[in-house]
């Protein structure tokens, strides 16, 4: 059974990112584990595979390309509105909505405010005739009898 940390070191063999004093450990542990040297020898044959097939870009082939994407480049792809700006009309739109509301709120505690001024003026003004008329009246002299009769004279 291949380790996993063995495969690591293949691979790395493979791409040139293996250290050179580890590859006689790499050597060893393939001379010892068949299913690590059957690893080895199909990477081994899919590298050699693709070093054959490797053939020299042609100039107009990659001429052509470059073209084709700096003229694709220039063309600007076309963004829905909502798509781009529709978050932050919504956020226009919701803050615009909030300062209304805010602003009927405030007039109508103004109304409020000078209904109660109005409302206070009026207790005191009924507060200030009570006492009036409760001084103004005579003094009322109240006598009680023995036999469960109360008598209230009053000095006009």
């Amino acid at each position: 059974m291949m380790d996993h940390k063995l495969e690591i070191m293949i691979n790395e063999y493979f791409d040139g990112e293996l250290q050179k004093e580890k590859e006689p450990f790499l050597f060893t542990q393939l001379s010892q584990n068949n299913e690590a040297r059957e690893y080895f020898k199909k990477l081994h044959s899919v590298e050699s595979a693709v070093k054959d097939n490797l053939e020299e870009f042609p100039t107009e082939l990659e001429n052509s390309i470059f073209s084709a994407i700096s003229e694709k480049s220039t063309i600007e792809p076309k963004v829905d509105f909502w798509a781009r700006y529709g978050n932050a009309a919504f956020a226009y739109a919701f803050s615009i909505l909030m300062l209304a509301a805010s602003v009927f709120l405030y007039t109508n505690s103004v109304k409020y405010e000078e209904r109660l001024q109005q409302t206070t003026i009026r207790v005191e003004q009924q507060n200030e005739m009570i006492n009036l008329l409760i001084n103004g009246l005579p003094e009322t002299k109240i006598e009680d009898k023995f036999d469960d009769q109360i008598i209230i004279q009053s000095n006009l």
